[in-house]
């Protein structure tokens, strides 16, 4: 039932919007919100 996300380098990279985006996470029950963690972190990566 949990999703398997890479919380631990999100933290490290996003610590405001981790936080933000693991309640949308658990609210969306691993469903779209999952796909936009995956694009603000390479957003944020890239950026």
């Amino acid at each position: 039932m949990k999703c398997r996300t890479n919380k631990v380098e999100l933290r490290l990279i996003l610590p405001g919007i981790f936080s933000i985006l693991h309640m949308e996470m658990i609210n969306d029950k691993c469903g779209a919100a999952h796909h936009l963690l995956n694009q603000r972190a390479r957003a944020g990566l890239r950026v």
